[in-house]
């Protein structure tokens, strides 16, 4: 018989309810499909990453941080706000699955809740990634590392389709968010 003390701790659902955590549902990019605008680091190209690339490094994305300006208008790679338990593609969307850390971002959390539900959406993170012809206005990507995600005002994300969604059940036991004493 285990003892309580001896459980490991992958044992314990990273899902279950718990006060500083609000689920999030987003979507951060598309499989196959040119980005509408440059990302930061493109240097004015627009990118596409082609999915054998992306399920080749997709798995990194789990155990990276989310982060977020106060004005949602990019990358605050400095104030991470929660983390990405899952990712995954579904049809041309790379996925992305998670929690806020809402006690000690309260406010982020009203912030979004505040948001027009289609206003919020995500951008990609990565680092040495290798371009395929740096020569062509559509750079294609590969080898990209994820490193995580920003919540931002989808008309700044480079991929017009990406989306950000709180999880209502994401900490329903505890009711409201409060904030912490400190």
């Amino acid at each position: 018989m285990k003892s309580a003390t001896n459980k490991r701790l992958s044992e314990h659902s990273s899902s279950r309810a718990h006060p500083n955590r609000m689920a999030f549902r987003g979507v951060i990019g598309e499989v196959g499909r040119s980005s509408q605008k440059s990302p930061s680091g493109a240097m004015g190209h627009r990118v596409k990453l082609p999915k054998a690339s992306v399920v080749d490094s997709i798995h990194g994305l789990v155990g990276m941080s989310v982060n977020c300006r106060e004005d949602f208008s990019g990358h605050d790679p400095r104030r991470k706000i929660g983390v990405i338990e899952d990712a995954f593609i579904s049809g041309r969307k790379i996925v992305v699955v998670g929690y806020i850390f809402a006690l000690d971002f309260a406010d982020v959390i009203r912030k979004i809740q505040c948001e027009a539900s289609d206003g919020l959406g995500m951008s990609v993170e990565f680092c040495n990634a290798r371009v395929m012809n740096p020569e062509i206005d559509v750079w294609i990507l590969s080898n990209m590392i994820f490193t995580g995600a920003a919540i931002v005002l989808r008309e700044k994300a480079a991929f017009a389709g990406t989306q950000f969604r709180l999880l209502e059940h994401g900490n329903k036991a505890f009711g409201a968010v409060q904030p912490v004493l400190r």
